[in-house]
Parts: C-alpha cells; structure tokens; sequence
C-alpha cells in the first residue's frame, strides 16, 4: 500500500514538474505588433493569372519588419515583381522582402498568383499571410472570382 501511494505522489508532482516546464517554454513575451488589412481585391488579368490587391495599415505602437509573404503556406517565389505579362505558374508580389510597416502608414502591395500555379481555382480560397521578423502572422483570407 505504501508502494502505491509513492507512487501516486510521484505521478503527481511529475504532472506539476512537467506543467510548469511547458508553461514557462510556452509563454512568450506579448507583441505589440499590429497588421490591419484594410481592402483586398482580387481581380483576373488578360492572360488568366489573379492579381490580389492587398491594402494593410500598421496601428500598432511599433515599426513592424514584414519579412514574408504566403499564400496558403506557400511563399511567394519572387519579391519585387513586376506584373506577369503572360500566364505563369508561380506566386509573385511588388512587395520587397524585409519591409518595414511604420506606425501609422499604410501600403498597397499587389500579389499575383498564376494561373498555371496547379490548385488553385475560381472558387477557391486563399489565405493570405504576412510574417513579421518577430514571429507574428497576419493573415486574412479571399475568395478567386
């Protein structure tokens, strides 16, 4: 009876260790980043790849470093791009890689995603991620015409 009860305190001051580890590697200090999507549009060119038009606004308290952009999780395969002047298979954006979003500003950023890029099509929906140097993702989602 005695082995038992050890080891059920034994189980039971694990489970305490074990919680406490995991809420001190869990917990990370809070972001005061903030990403606002203010407009997204999506349009169908003249050669049948999309143009996702995408307005977002920094209201946070700080500058946000926006390091990448996905397209439900794929990141995009050229940053600084110019408009696609025939129909591709590759996800593109005007946006420069590592940019920073000052308190208060607001940007445009054009994503292209081609018409040959394999899964996508009208109908679908496609979630749209911006990943900040820290860590965060903003994300907002928008339906192919």
């Amino acid at each position: 009876m005695i082995h038992l009860a050890l080891v059920v305190v034994a189980i039971i001051v694990s489970f305490y260790v074990a919680q406490s580890l995991l809420g001190s590697v869990q917990e990370a200090p809070p972001s005061d980043e903030a990403i606002d999507f203010v407009n997204l549009t999506t349009t169908r060119d003249a050669h049948m790849n999309w143009q996702v038009s995408v307005y977002i606004a920094n209201p946070g308290n700080s500058t946000v470093t926006l390091k990448r952009v996905l397209v439900s999780s794929n990141e995009v395969s050229e940053y600084s791009a110019e408009k696609p002047s025939e129909i591709v298979a590759t996800l593109t954006t005007d946006f420069a890689e590592k940019t920073d979003l000052e308190r208060g500003e607001m940007r445009g950023i054009t994503i292209w995603v081609g018409g040959r890029f394999g899964f996508f099509n009208s109908g679908s929906v496609l979630d749209i991620k911006f990943e900040s140097s820290a860590g965060t993702e903003f994300v907002k989602s928008v339906i192919l015409p």
